[in-house]
């Protein structure tokens, strides 16, 4: 027998309990429907919708039972007519003599009472500490809970606390005030990326502008070759009328913006990437795609324009 994996194993499973009870008494609406835990990180699947809140009155109530109060392990084997005189978080899945897991302070009060065969530990507070990771929504309307117990939460923490610790040095700046520092660094990177979006949008009106015109019927083209993706929706909106705009990037990225009435930018963008290879779409005045041969694309886009004209 792998002691150490035995130990594990009894407190999560021990955790899952306690957390589960903790869960119930937060809002008895917060049951289990399902449970893993083959690993470090374990799951309860909820029902009863738990937000954010609930989740951490939950987690501080288990954390405060286990720190204040010693909860001792019973596992009596009952008969099943006996059930009733125990206060069961759900009912069992099994008949017949039913072995029961229960953790109970010391004036006789159950905190949890479960039908159960697994291992456990012989104080709930040798499960501690619990932890909850995350939360997300899975399929059948259930809320899952990440959580883990015992030696391997607090081993997940030192190592969370630890790279805390090296991430704030490097801001020189004490732990705590780490999520002040990265939401003062997250609004910086903001305001730099709309300025670098402002400098993409007038580069690529500058391009477009400057490029030259060609004049196909009725309809007035200008191609350009852009420098980066991101300008390419600046350079084909806010366009002269009767103007149409062929965009193009060495990356291949592409798009056509028509300010001409009889010009449908989509469809000449499809018949422009079916013959290059590419794929896309749009709207009659704004349309965008990718293709392999940017070369393709832009005489397929003129060869329309000339057959139309």
């Amino acid at each position: 027998m792998d002691a150490a994996r035995r130990w594990r194993h009894s407190q999560r499973h021990s955790a899952e309990h306690l957390l589960a009870q903790a869960f119930v008494r937060v809002n008895p609406a917060f049951t289990v429907n399902a449970v893993n835990m083959t690993g470090p990180e374990c799951t309860l699947d909820l029902r009863g919708d738990p937000a954010e809140l609930h989740v951490r009155a939950a987690e501080t109530l288990l954390r405060e039972t286990l720190g204040r109060t010693d909860l001792t392990l019973e596992t009596p084997v009952v008969p099943d007519h006996d059930l009733p005189r125990y206060p069961l978080r759900r009912a069992p899945k099994v008949s017949g003599n039913v072995r029961l897991v229960i953790f109970r302070d010391g004036q006789g009060e159950p905190f949890d009472v479960s039908a159960c065969g697994g291992t456990h530990v012989p104080r709930a507070s040798m499960a501690a500490p619990v932890v909850i990771l995350r939360t997300e929504r899975v399929r059948g309307g259930v809320t899952r809970v990440t959580f883990m117990a015992g030696e391997e939460a607090g081993a997940h923490l030192s190592g969370v606390y630890a790279g805390a610790r090296r991430l704030a040095a490097g801001f020189s700046v004490p732990v705590e005030r780490l999520p002040e520092r990265v939401e003062a660094l997250t609004a910086e990177r903001a305001a730099l990326a709309a300025q670098v979006d402002a400098l993409h949008a007038a580069h690529a009106r500058t391009l477009r502008d400057a490029a030259r015109s060609e004049t196909l019927g009725d309809v007035t083209l200008r191609v350009v070759t852009l420098p980066d993706p991101a300008g390419l929706l600046p350079a084909l909106t806010d366009l002269k009328p009767g103007e149409v705009v062929v965009a193009v990037t060495d990356g291949g990225r592409v798009g056509i913006g028509s300010a001409h009435p009889d010009l449908n930018a989509a469809g000449a963008l499809r018949a422009a990437l079916t013959a290059s290879g590419g794929r896309g779409g749009g709207r009659p005045d704004l349309a965008q795609g990718s293709t392999p041969d940017v070369a393709a694309f832009t005489r397929a886009v003129r060869g329309a324009l000339l057959t139309t004209a």
